[in-house]
């Protein structure tokens, strides 16, 4: 519940835009940011105004589609709609892929048992007392 103690102390009244941060709230979020490098080019805007409008942004301060104009606006949905297409593709075809990885493992364990079972076939052969040379159609006969 709200008192006049609590109200006032997280009141944003004083602050330009909602999303702004107090004092206080700076100074907790200010050790966690990096500091101005030494060499190089100044910063042109103080850290605080960017995490400002970084924040405005997240609650919603600017629509997407702001400032820009029908033909942006329907090239941009036709980008999107892009994007979407090759996503299906590409999910598609690494749906093929496990199937044709799938397939390769299942034609290796046929060709393993047709493997096995003509060796087996061929000490039946052998030790029936066929030749090697013999046809399949002796081998299988003599069975």
């Amino acid at each position: 519940m709200w008192t006049d103690t609590t109200r006032a102390q997280y009141a944003r009244a004083q602050l330009t835009l909602p999303s702004d941060l107090t004092d206080a709230e700076w100074a907790v979020l200010e050790p966690f940011l990096p500091q101005p490098s030494q060499v190089g080019r100044p910063r042109k805007w103080p850290l605080r105004r960017i995490v400002e409008a970084i924040l405005y942004l997240l609650r919603g301060g600017l629509s997407p589609a702001a400032g820009m104009t029908d033909a942006q606006s329907r090239e941009l949905q036709g980008q999107q709609e892009e994007c979407e297409a090759i996503e299906r593709k590409l999910v598609h075809s690494a749906r093929l892929d496990e199937e044709i990885a799938k397939g390769q493992k299942e034609l290796y364990d046929l060709r393993s048992k047709v493997t096995a079972q003509f060796i087996s076939l061929a000490r039946r052969s052998a030790e029936a007392g066929y030749a090697v040379g013999s046809t399949s159609e002796q081998i299988v006969g003599a069975l």
